[in-house]
């Protein structure tokens, strides 16, 4: 073969990780014509949830994706009475707490939860 054979690529881009970033990103990247290949090292999803929130830029992110209606029976918009935000360990003390609001400027729940596996 010759070098130009050898250093020939299948992909325009190659994204290292299958997570949800690396999967959005190369559905983002296909819809602009690139040619797109994931590599992930294990054969299958870490078993414990990483991710647990998304802000509602993700979520226009993903609507953009077509994903919008399927969507909207995983998410649960967070804030309890829409005030605050608590996130508690398993023995229910407070982790962390911040006020939020459920409006956002794109008319979506500034902060929705979800199973990371479900999704």
């Amino acid at each position: 073969m010759s070098d130009d054979e050898n250093n020939r690529h299948d992909s325009d881009i190659l994204i290292a990780g299958a997570g949800p970033v690396g999967q959005i990103l190369a559905l983002l990247l296909s819809q602009r014509e690139l040619r797109v290949s994931v590599v992930e090292r294990w054969a299958q999803p870490y078993p414990l949830p990483r991710a647990v929130a998304l802000s509602h830029d993700t979520q226009r992110v993903l609507r953009q994706l077509g994903l919008g209606e399927e969507l909207a029976g995983m998410l649960e918009p967070w804030g309890q009475d829409g005030h605050r935000f608590v996130l508690q360990d398993a023995s229910g003390r407070t982790l962390a707490e911040s006020p939020v609001t459920l409006d956002s400027e794109s008319g979506l729940a500034n902060r929705s939860g979800f199973s990371q596996h479900e999704m």
